[in-house]
This record gives C-alpha cells, structure tokens and sequence, in this order.
C-alpha cells in the first residue's frame, strides 16, 4: 500500500489505481472475449504427443512430474525496511536553493525529502528541479537575478508517493519503472524512516541474485 503527500491527498492508495492509465478505453461489447464451451477442449488424446512412447510406464510416470521453471521457484520477499537508505539527509522549505545544490554535489545522490519543523513529509526536491529552467516562472537557478534568495519550498514537488516499512521492494520497484519514478520516502505514523532509491534497489539485487524485483 503506497500513500501519496500532498495537496488534497491523505489516504493510502493500491499500486493498481497508481499505475491506472486514464486514457486507456474499455472493451466494446465486439471486443468481449467468449467463454470457453465444452466443445471448445480438444480431446485429451489430442494433448499426447505421439512422437514419444515411453517403453515402460516408470518412464513415462517420469515425463508427467512437472517441471519448476525459474518463475516458478520461489524468491525472497525484499519489504522496504530492509533496502531503504538511513537516516535520510533532508531540508527544510526554507532551505536556500543553492545550500541543496551543494548538498547534492557533495553527497552523490539525486533526491532530498522536505520536512517540517515537526519532521513531517512536506515535499521531495530532485537535482532536475534545481537544474530545469523555470524563467517563465520567475524561480530559475540558473538565469533568475535574485537566485541566492531562492527558497527550496518553491522549487520542491509537494505531491509524493510514499510506502510504509513493511511494503514489497517488488512493488516499489515496478512504480519506478512504470511512473518513472526515482525515489520514495519511507513513512511510518507520519515520520519519515527512510528512502528507496533506484540505487537501493539495484544494491539489493546485487547481495541476493535470486531476488525477484518483478511481480
């Protein structure tokens, strides 16, 4: 379960209705698929390949036992907890633009939460935020005169997708891919734990190869 922050968002929302595509149209009544009659299954006689005649029936016992395939065989379940980042550098929205920048380049990573003075979630800020220009708007960091008072409240995001610990890694790992979304913080009773990245991920994998990021 994943609980968007922000403007007029407060309740935890399922990975389906995140990943629902709105402009996808229903099914026409033409389109409906039939269900399968009796008629419809061929013959079990049909389903034998007669090109394969055991010569006993401990051989062909044998053939029939199912095979695991790699999708079948079972993988560990990854939560958040274990593959999340902490404790979590983070600022606050009065934080100077330029003092994030410069926490970016020294740190080495892509994403820094916004919190309160009460260290609630009020936003995310990515190094795109800071890099994109934003003239029109009158808050660029690279051509705006006034950019050493720029504030990060007015550059971060305020609608942020979060999980709770005990989320599957797979599940936070297929909104990446699908939202193209590059981090999530980590909430628990309204206080952040931690933050996922695409890097945490990737670590997590490398320590497991039999991880399963997909579902």
């Amino acid at each position: 379960m994943f609980t968007v922050y922000g403007p007029g968002f407060a309740d935890p929302i399922r990975l389906e209705k995140l990943l629902q595509r709105p402009d996808v149209s229903k099914l026409s009544a033409t389109q409906a698929s039939r269900a399968m009659d009796a008629q419809d299954i061929p013959a079990k006689e049909s389903w034998v390949d007669i090109s394969i005649k055991p010569k006993d029936e401990k051989k062909q016992r044998h053939q029939e036992l199912p095979i695991n395939t790699p999708s079948q065989l079972k993988s560990p379940i990854f939560k958040a907890e274990q593959v999340m980042t902490k404790p979590v550098v983070f600022v606050y929205p009065y934080t100077p633009a330029m003092e994030a920048w410069k926490m970016f380049d020294h740190y080495g990573f892509r994403h820094l939460p916004v919190l309160s003075e009460e260290k609630s979630l009020l936003g995310i800020l990515s190094d795109r935020d800071l890099m994109r220009c934003r003239c029109k708007e009158g808050i660029c960091m690279h051509c705006g005169q006034d950019k050493e008072e720029l504030l990060v409240g007015a550059l971060m995001h305020e609608q942020v997708v979060t999980a709770q610990l005990d989320t599957d890694a797979r599940s936070i790992a297929r909104l990446f891919v699908e939202s193209r979304i590059g981090a999530m913080p980590i909430v628990e009773n309204q206080q952040l734990k931690g933050i996922v990245t695409r890097s945490d991920l990737l670590r997590a994998v490398m320590r497991d190869f039999h991880l399963n990021v997909w579902m």
